[in-house]
């Protein structure tokens, strides 16, 4: 399992303010992540059973498109979509095997991309 924290340093409008309004003091699980086959086949299925995009990230450069998908009246929280690209599964295979051998004797280590 891979959790990834995150703070948004600014009050603009965002996914994670939607879901933590800056200011609040809220916190919590704001994703989860899955790796799916195909995207647009995965929106479609979740737009289907009432779950909106919320969000979506793209970049061209790495080939990669992140949609989230508003889940939290299921869930109580939103849904990261993404497909296996070869940027994803790097950047995946990357932080599994930093955490190999991981003691917690030093938890907060840079990602060497």
């Amino acid at each position: 399992m891979q959790v990834e924290l995150l703070q948004q340093n600014d009050d603009g409008p965002s996914v994670l303010h939607e879901m933590y309004p800056a200011g609040t003091g809220k916190t919590g699980i704001h994703h989860m992540a899955i790796i799916v086959d195909n995207l647009d086949v995965a929106i479609a299925e979740f737009a289907k059973a009432g779950y909106p995009e919320a969000a979506r990230m793209s970049s061209e450069a790495m080939q990669i498109t992140a949609v989230f998908i508003d889940t939290r009246s299921a869930y109580g929280h939103f849904i990261e979509l993404y497909e296996a690209k070869p940027a994803i599964t790097m950047l995946y295979d990357l932080v599994a095997n930093s955490a190999k051998d991981f003691d917690g004797s030093d938890p907060v280590r840079p990602l060497k991309l």
